[in-house]
């Protein structure tokens, strides 16, 4: 997460706030921003992370999205903090350091685009021992739990989200799968497949996690929740309806007929990258084309799962897979189903029953629990 300069922009709000200097911390918001483009065009520079840096490190250069870099920016721009660390951590396994006084690292931490491991090699980066960084972090441990000193308790060392909701899939599945795990990020993971990372993947937001012992997990990734809000709230103020009403449209064969008569692209993504979308946005979409809010529903969401549809189809490459797994926020959505089942009519497509989520996920990886294939739906939407 990029909370590091947040965090010490918040520890110099109250000097600004209390001297009413809004100029001053506009000033000082500019600064820091400048200053994050010169450390990162160094380090690129420094560790060649233009060159093979991200098919290493399995993720795209994410700048402070990628933990690795935070440590970098600490290091440089803060150095008498920097000075100051014995340790650096991931929130679960500082969570767990709390009750359990034991600190680790863990797999599923260090390996969701943190540019720190080296995939290829299975350790960790180059540029992490040049650094110095790889001292600050306390041994890598792939046991799930350990005994609390002294009691019979047991406590989790901390599970990354992604890898999380991974888990039931993964104990409760006995053929190969994909698992969609959709809401306001869709993240598509293939923890069958392990191949290496192309120069083209990265470019299309391709990246790889790791499972718990280590395996790696190939994924895409696409923002398609954030989206699917913004075009709602487009679609509900043209047409003059609550922002709710989208939930209860039904899907109609005829208006979809329509939508893919339409072999254009229309809609404009603003926070997703995309091949059409200069066309689309010289096409200058005005919703007025479309008679009703049903109709303009229909069209984005058959723009929105061929989206999709293309991010599954860069991770299956490589992987003997016929299943697809899908979780989360989408689930509940007929439209995403339907068009989804239509689309990949070769997958049989599996929505759970119930919303697993990251939460059952980190339980039942506690407990090494497996879960039956029955949470499975046999058919999209029922």
């Amino acid at each position: 997460m990029n909370l590091l300069p947040l965090i010490f922009l918040l520890m110099e709000l109250p000097w600004f706030i209390l001297t009413k200097n809004i100029n001053r911390l506009l000033l000082y918001i500019i600064r820091q921003k400048q200053s994050l483009r010169i450390l990162f065009v160094k380090f690129k520079i420094v560790h060649n992370a233009a060159g093979r840096w991200a098919e290493e490190t399995a993720s795209p250069f994410l700048g402070m999205l990628n933990a690795g870099l935070q440590l970098y920016w600490l290091k440089y721009n803060k150095p008498h903090s920097f000075s100051k660390m014995k340790y650096s951590v991931f929130l679960p396994q500082y969570l767990s350091f709390l009750f359990s006084s034991i600190l680790v690292s863990e797999y599923t931490g260090i390996g969701c685009h943190t540019g720190m491991m080296d995939f290829q090699h299975n350790d960790f980066h180059d540029w992490m021992y040049q650094e110095g960084l790889v001292e600050l972090l306390p041994p890598i441990c792939s046991d799930k739990t350990f005994l609390m000193p002294g009691k019979s308790s047991e406590i989790s060392l901390g599970i990354h989200d992604s890898s999380a909701a991974l888990w039931p899939y993964i104990s409760g599945s006995k053929e190969p799968f994909i698992l969609l795990s959709t809401g306001t990020w869709s993240i598509c993971l293939n923890p069958f497949n392990d191949t290496s990372l192309t120069k083209d993947e990265l470019k299309q937001d391709c990246l790889c996690y790791m499972q718990a012992d280590g395996q790696k997990v190939k994924a895409s990734r696409l923002f398609m929740g954030n989206e699917y809000n913004n075009w709602i709230n487009k679609l509900s103020l043209h047409f003059g309806v609550d922002d709710t009403y989208h939930k209860k449209v039904v899907f109609d064969k005829a208006l979809y007929q329509k939508a893919k008569n339409t072999s254009s692209t229309l809609v404009y993504w603003t926070s997703i990258d995309h091949s059409d979308n200069e066309i689309a946005k010289m096409a200058n979409m005005d919703l007025s084309w479309f008679d009703s809010f049903e109709e303009g529903y229909h069209h984005l969401m058959k723009e929105l799962v061929q989206l999709q549809v293309d991010k599954i189809q860069l991770v299956i490459t490589g992987a003997d897979v016929k299943k697809i797994c899908i979780d989360g926020g989408f689930v509940d959505n007929n439209f995403f189903l339907n068009i989804l089942s239509e689309k990949l009519s070769s997958f049989e497509i599996l929505p759970s029953l119930m919303p697993l989520g990251s939460a059952m996920g980190a339980v039942l990886a506690l407990k090494r629990h497996q879960l039956s294939e029955l949470f499975l739906q046999t058919e999209p939407g029922n």
